[in-house]
């Protein structure tokens, strides 16, 4: 089956756009949204910066978003040639999403949320041309924003590895700048936006999946749930020095924090 055999529901589908910071577990809540039955959701299809940017139209590259996802989905990030080095680098932990792509709780039907799981990318599209993504979202009452937060002490550590950033310092203030920028973004849309911790979705996923696929209008099937939760690790505390805590006191109110990060601090 190609993606052109794929069921597309009667409406236009929701289109779920990630916002946010690198290294937060986005890829990871993007793949078990996409072994929802309803839902194809891209790792890194660059939807906004190529719109935003003007290198293509709504539907044409919201079309190359569903055939990447589609492939990913068959495939298993782990198993794609252009991801799976890096998984297997940055994400020792990871747990593949290949086997569950044939279990009949996962099985395609008709597609009502297509996304693409590009967090950091998608909000620094936002932040350079804001009047343009500002317009969009009242061309386009069907994206949705999804932001997922991590400890940024965490996600700047990560980040650091990932990125090539010698100093924390620096990689803190980019996560907890692009944090910031795109909660205060997503707020503005009311609920159009969706927020999650990363630590509480591996805490109690059933419970913070089953609202996320509330909020997208999508059934929760409990044997759906109990294959996708069964995949998901606790995730381990996070442990700052004295010096990690001042730093990211000071980055939070160097971009005026108004409790979105308070959690953390």
């Amino acid at each position: 089956m190609g993606t052109a055999d794929l069921p597309l529901a009667d409406a236009p589908p929701r289109v779920l756009l990630f916002i946010g910071s690198p290294r937060t577990g986005s890829t990871m809540l993007g793949q078990l949204l996409n072994l929802h039955p309803n839902c194809l959701i891209a790792n890194e299809a660059r939807f906004l910066t190529q719109l935003l940017g003007g290198r293509g139209g709504f539907d044409d590259l919201l079309g190359q978003v569903r055939a990447r996802a589609w492939a990913q989905f068959r495939s298993g990030l782990e198993h794609d040639a252009h991801f799976a080095e890096s998984l297997h680098r940055y994400q020792p932990r990871w747990v593949g999403t290949a086997p569950l792509a044939d279990h009949p709780a996962c099985a395609k039907g008709a597609i009502r949320v297509v996304g693409d799981k590009k967090a950091g990318g998608n909000t620094q599209a936002i932040i350079a041309h804001p009047e343009e993504a500002g317009a969009l979202m009242g061309q386009h009452p069907e994206i949705a924003l999804l932001q997922i937060m991590r400890h940024p002490v965490e996600a700047a550590r990560s980040y650091m590895r990932s990125h090539g950033v010698a100093r924390f310092d620096e990689a803190l203030a980019t996560i907890v700048h692009l944090t910031v920028h795109a909660g205060r973004w997503g707020r503005r849309f009311d609920d159009r936006y969706h927020c999650l911790r990363y630590e509480s979705l591996c805490a109690d996923p059933a419970a913070h999946l089953r609202s996320l696929l509330t909020w997208l209008g999508q059934p929760c099937e409990p044997g759906w749930l109990d294959e996708i939760v069964s995949i998901v690790d606790a995730a381990r505390p996070v442990e700052c020095t004295v010096g990690e805590r001042s730093a990211l006191r000071k980055a939070a109110e160097s971009v005026g924090d108004d409790g979105l990060l308070a959690a953390y601090l």
